[in-house]
């Protein structure tokens, strides 16, 4: 019986996909499955790449160029696991991670979520990419940390997810430029009936110029991608009302990072998204200056916390 599959979107990075497959044991209940996203052949040749001719893992090479969220549906339709798990090609799991997802191949839970952290990767110090999942984690309210990690963890890392659970709603990744994975995340976490959070660290995300994140704010078609799926968001937030709050606070941090790189398209690109229908224009700006005041907040607790793990 296969209890676990690991789903790993994959696109010209042969090198750390290997160091990400290093951290996953050999296990008999647990499949891997790479699907490649038409990676060029001098970069990641199908005869030498990556988990071919490891056990338990299969490849899948595609030729559509559709993205991480094309890969990942791919993925999903291929598995066999009682349990889902995924993981980007440039990231890594802890040492001791199957302990930990062991202890909770039985339970009757939709989705198991663990605590993820996130390193530079050429310096290999903290990132501060997941600034504010630290933040629900450290949440003593625990019903405001559910709240929290239903509809704001947008990753799917870091999570077992229950693959009937998945297969019986239907869902599946955006297969969008960027931003696949916040729809899926928000719509798991709304439908689940059952969730635990274990504090344990289960994966590190790295952080590397390259990556769809590094390119959010100096791509106008990453940034337009997604934008959209914010908008998305804003609409399935009024369908469950969910406070618009989850989607307007991405919208407006995009917002003052595109006036910090001052690229005159973006700026455009985001007065048309205000003055457009789907999102008012007094809750952008209401929101606008809630998030100056927490950016405030949040930059000097980073600071005294970068300062503690320096010390």
């Amino acid at each position: 019986m296969i209890n676990y599959s690991i789903i790993i979107p994959h696109k010209n990075i042969p090198e750390l996909l290997e160091i990400c497959l290093d951290s996953i044991p050999v296990r008999k209940d647990m499949e891997i499955i790479i699907v490649d996203d038409n990676s060029d052949d001098e970069i990641a040749g199908r005869f030498d790449f990556p988990g071919k001719n490891r056990e338990n893992c299969k490849v899948i090479f595609t030729k559509d160029g559709k993205g991480a969220g094309y890969a990942r549906n791919t993925g999903m339709k291929n598995a066999r696991g009682k349990w889902l798990l995924f993981a980007d090609a440039d990231d890594f799991f802890k040492p001791d991670f199957m302990d930990i997802i062991d202890e909770y191949r039985d339970t009757e839970a939709d989705i198991v979520f663990f605590q993820v952290d996130a390193v530079d990767l050429i310096s290999g110090k903290y990132s501060s990419r997941i600034d504010y999942l630290e933040d629900i984690y450290k949440m003593s309210d625990g019903k405001r940390q559910e709240w929290n990690l239903r509809y704001t963890s947008w990753i799917p890392t870091g999570k077992m997810i229950r693959h009937s659970f998945v297969e019986d709603h239907k869902f599946a990744f955006s297969e969008v430029l960027a931003g696949n994975d916040m729809i899926f995340s928000f719509n798991t976490g709304h439908y689940a009936k059952n969730i635990i959070y274990d504090p344990k660290l289960l994966y590190t995300l790295t952080n590397r110029d390259g990556s769809l994140a590094s390119k959010s704010f100096r791509s106008i078609n990453v940034l337009r991608s997604r934008i959209g799926v914010c908008l998305e968001l804003l609409t399935l937030s009024k369908r469950y009302d969910v406070p618009e709050k989850i989607a307007l606070d991405f919208i407006v941090d995009k917002w003052f990072k595109m006036l910090y790189y001052s690229k005159t398209e973006f700026i455009k690109e985001f007065w048309n998204i205000v003055f457009s229908p789907d999102l008012r224009i007094s809750s952008f700006f209401m929101y606008s200056l809630n998030f100056i005041q927490g950016a405030i907040s949040l930059r000097i607790a980073n600071s005294k916390n970068n300062n503690q793990r320096m010390n």
